[in-house]
Parts: C-alpha cells; sequence; structure tokens
C-alpha cells in the first residue's frame, strides 16, 4: 500500500506544497528569463502524476498564460499507468492539459526541458542510469542538480 497509512510515503502524497514549491523554483526562473517559457516540464516517473498536477497548477495560479505556452510530459512506458495518468490529469484539468507520454528518457528529443523525478533515485541502478544519462551522446539535458528529494534536470538556455 502506497500513501499516508501504507509502506511508501512521499512529500507528493501529503500535500501540493512539494509540487508548488518546485513549480515556483521553475517560475521563479522563468521570471529571470533563465528558463524558456515555451519548452518543457517533463516527470520522469510520475506514478499517479500528483506531483507534476502540482506543477501545473502552481504555474496557473501565478500566471495562467504558462499552461498555454508550456507542454508537459511524463517518461512511462507502461501504458497502464499511463492511462491511470491521463485519467488523473483530466479529472485535475479537464480538457485544457495536454501530456505526452515518453516510453524511456532517450525519447526526450527537445530544445529545452525542464525535468523533475520524485524518488528517482530510489527506483533506478544508479551506475548504470548515471552513465547513461549523464555521458550518453543521445543525451538532451547537461547539468543536473538535486533539490531535496527531487531530481532535476534541464538543458541550458541563454535567454
Amino acid at each position: 500500500m502506497i500513501g499516508k497509512s501504507g509502506d511508501f510515503y512521499t512529500a507528493v502524497s501529503s500535500s501540493a506544497f512539494f509540487g508548488a514549491s518546485i513549480a515556483n523554483y521553475f517560475y521563479t526562473l522563468i521570471q529571470e528569463n533563465k528558463e524558456k517559457r515555451d519548452g518543457w516540464l517533463i516527470e520522469i516517473g510520475a506514478h499517479q502524476g500528483y506531483l507534476l498536477c502540482d506543477m501545473i497548477q502552481w504555474l496557473y495560479t501565478c500566471d495562467p498564460s504558462l499552461v498555454k505556452s508550456l507542454k508537459f510530459g511524463i517518461v512511462e512506458r507502461q501504458s497502464k499507468v499511463q492511462k491511470t495518468q491521463l485519467a488523473y490529469i483530466k479529472e485535475r484539468f479537464g480538457d485544457d492539459i495536454t501530456i505526452t507520454h515518453f516510453n524511456d528518457i532517450s525519447d526526450v528529443n527537445v530544445e529545452y526541458a525542464f525535468v523533475v523525478a520524485n524518488e528517482i533515485f530510489d527506483a533506478w541502478d544508479l551506475e548504470f542510469k548515471q552513465e547513461e544519462l549523464f555521458s550518453g551522446e543521445k543525451s538532451t539535458f547537461t547539468y543536473f542538480y538535486i533539490i531535496s528529494s527531487v531530481w532535476v534536470c534541464s538543458h541550458p538556455y541563454s535567454g
């Protein structure tokens, strides 16, 4: 069981504040012209999509035009999980938000992306994935850093 009464519990399960905090950081970078208003916001391993939805909601609160200019994606290869995510996102936002699913991080071939992954290092074999993501020729992202327990990476943007 996942959640407050289960074995696995994260900040995303308790409130929207965690996602809002990360989204606020992203929003600040956009306001400072360090990140693109028309790039991608992508979550890896989004489970049901709570974190991404909390981030989208916060961005809308700060600047409603951002949900029209940004593109949103989830890296998830399991079709059943993709359907669950899309159902939750539709429940939260109706048809106002479009999500693109990527089966693998290597499928993300975009000019700019702000990528988050909650608890991702708990789920991956770090040595294998670090080599693939950090030194692979197809890597879209050039720097990585940690915010609390969330892995965030973005392609540099020179505004």
